[in-house]
C-alpha cells in the first residue's frame, strides 16, 4: 500500500514525509472545579492499528482558564502514505506531575491528514466527554516545520559609500560574502558575489542562495554579511560586516556595515537591498493545506486473466470466511488514505474487461453500480 502511493507521488518528485508542528487552543471548556475554572492541559497520543495509544507530546498546564491558548506546540512526523490517528485528550489537572490523575474534560480523535487537509491546515471540532456530552471545542492548527529545503533567496544589492581601502592609488574593489552562522560557533561561506573593480558604490549582479544552506530555511535566523576589498598582490581587506536576517533585509532595505575587528574606519559604508524575496517551491503540505483535493477513482480488472471468481486462486475470489481478497485489500488500504484528502469522500468505481448484463460484448469501462451519471460510492465502505 505505502509503496504504491510512494511510486505515484515520486513522479512529482515530492517529499512524502515532513515535520509538522501542531498548535492547540480550546474554547468554552466546562469547569471541573467548584469555585473556579478548570486548569487544563492537553495530551496528544497516536493510536496504533491495534488500538494502543502512545503519547506524542503534551502542552503546558494553564491554571484557571476556560479558553486556553497553549504555547507548547506538538511536534509530529507526517507521512502522506500512512493513516495516522491522533487523540487529543484535554484534562483538568491539579498537579502537572500527575496528569493522568486529572479529571477528564473531553477529547477528540481524528487523522493527521484531516487536520492538514482542513482549510489552511486548521481544524476546529467539539470536545466530548466519554459520557457523550459536549464539553467545549478545540482548534488544532498545523504548520510545516521542514520541507523548505529547496527554497532560495533572490537578492539584488549594491554598496553605498563604501570605505576606500586602496588609498590615493585608487578605489576599493568590493565583493560580498554571505556566511552561515553554525550552532557550534563556526562559520561557513555560502555565497560570494563577483568583484567590481574601482567602485565605492558597486551594484552586484542579482543572485540566488539556498535558504537551507544560509539560515536553515528560517527567515528570522541570523547569517553574516561581509564586504571585502579584493587585492591582487596582498590579502583582501575587510570593508565591513553585519549580522542580519532575511526579514531584516526585506524590511530595512539598507543596512549599515560595522568596521572590521580592530579597525579604525568610522564609516565603512552601507549595503542597500533593491530587491529581495524567497523563491518558494511548494511542498505536498502546501498543496493540501491550501485546498488541493485528491479525487479517488477505482478500476477493477474483470478480464479472464484473473480467473473464475469461484476459484480460490482468483484475485476476485470471495472468501467464505469473509476475509478480504487482494482487490479488496488494495482498494481499502489505498482508499482509506487518499479519501481523507477528498471533501465529499465520493469514490468512482469502474470495471473493465467484463460483459455487462444485457450486453454480449466485453466493455472496457463501465460503472459497477450501473449508473453512468453517478458512478460514485460513498466513502471506502461504500
Amino acid at each position: 500500500r505505502s509503496e504504491s502511493i510512494s511510486r505515484i507521488c515520486a513522479i512529482g518528485r515530492m517529499t512524502l514525509s515532513t515535520k509538522i508542528l501542531l498548535t492547540i487552543t480550546c474554547q468554552n471548556l466546562v469547569s471541573k472545579d467548584w469555585m473556579s475554572k478548570s486548569d487544563p492541559i492537553c495530551v496528544v497520543y497516536e493510536r496504533a492499528a491495534d488500538g494502543a495509544k502512545q503519547e506524542v507530546g503534551r502542552t503546558e498546564w494553564i491554571k484557571d482558564c476556560k479558553d486556553p491558548v497553549f504555547q507548547t506546540r506538538i511536534d509530529v512526523d507526517y507521512f502522506f502514505e500512512k493513516k495516522q490517528r491522533l487523540v487529543f485528550d484535554v484534562r483538568d489537572v491539579d498537579d502537572p506531575k500527575k496528569v493522568l490523575d486529572g479529571d477528564e474534560i473531553g477529547s477528540i480523535e481524528c487523522t493527521l491528514s484531516k487536520i492538514i487537509g482542513s482549510v489552511k491546515g486548521k481544524l476546529t471540532d467539539k470536545l466530548k466527554h466519554s459520557n457523550g456530552k459536549e464539553t467545549g471545542s478545540i482548534t488544532i492548527m498545523s504548520e510545516e516545520q521542514g520541507g523548505r529545503d529547496k527554497d532560495v533567496m533572490y537578492v539584488e544589492m549594491r554598496g553605498v559609500k563604501l570605505a576606500n581601502k586602496d588609498g590615493f592609488m585608487g578605489k576599493s574593489d568590493p565583493y560580498v560574502k554571505l556566511i552561515k552562522l553554525r550552532k557550534d560557533g563556526q562559520m561557513t561561506d555560502v555565497h560570494r558575489t563577483e568583484t567590481i573593480d574601482n567602485d565605492l558604490n558597486p551594484k552586484w549582479k542579482p543572485f540566488t542562495v539556498s535558504m537551507k544552506d544560509l539560515c536553515n530555511g528560517k527567515q528570522d535566523e541570523k547569517f553574516k554579511l561581509e564586504c571585502w576589498d579584493e587585492d591582487t598582490f596582498s590579502k583582501d581587506d575587510m570593508i565591513g560586516w553585519i549580522e542580519t536576517t532575511f526579514n531584516e533585509l526585506a524590511e530595512k532595505k539598507t543596512v549599515g556595515l560595522n568596521d572590521r575587528p580592530g579597525g579604525n574606519t568610522k564609516e565603512p559604508g552601507s549595503i542597500a537591498v533593491d530587491r529581495i524575496h524567497i523563491i518558494r517551491y511548494p511542498t505536498l503540505y502546501d498543496y493540501i493545506s491550501n485546498g488541493c483535493e485528491l479525487t479517488v477513482s477505482v478500476a477493477i480488472d474483470f478480464t479472464m486473466s484473473n480467473g473464475d471468481p469461484a476459484d480460490p486462486n482468483s484475485l476476485h475470489y470471495i472468501q467464505p470466511d469473509g476475509s478480504l481478497n487482494q482487490y479488496e485489500q488494495a482498494m481499502i488500504g489505498v482508499g482509506e488514505i487518499l479519501v481523507e484528502y477528498d471533501q465529499d469522500k465520493k469514490i468512482a468505481v469502474y470495471g473493465f474487461g467484463g460483459v455487462v448484463a444485457g450486453h454480449s460484448e466485453a466493455s472496457h469501462c463501465f460503472p459497477l453500480n450501473g449508473n453512468i451519471n453517478k458512478p460514485e460510492a460513498d466513502d471506502v465502505a461504500g
